[in-house]
């Protein structure tokens, strides 16, 4: 299937749908939000991560194997 993004009717009627299930996820008390972030803030994520993983004392870490 072939979307034209162009076509202002097409667009219309994406929003309709889009709305349709975020009504219906809201109706259901559950929402599924969807982002894109920049890879220098995915980098900032994944440093943080790891700078938390590394200062983590051996009793919250519990048991794991490599």
């Amino acid at each position: 299937m072939v979307i034209v993004m162009n076509d202002k009717a097409e667009k219309r009627s994406r929003k309709k749908d889009r709305a349709k299930q975020v009504g219906q996820a809201e109706a259901q008390g559950t929402f599924r939000g969807e982002f894109r972030v920049s890879a220098a803030r995915l980098k900032e994520i994944g440093n943080e991560g790891f700078r938390r993983m590394e200062n983590l004392a051996d009793e919250d870490i519990g048991e794991f194997a490599e």
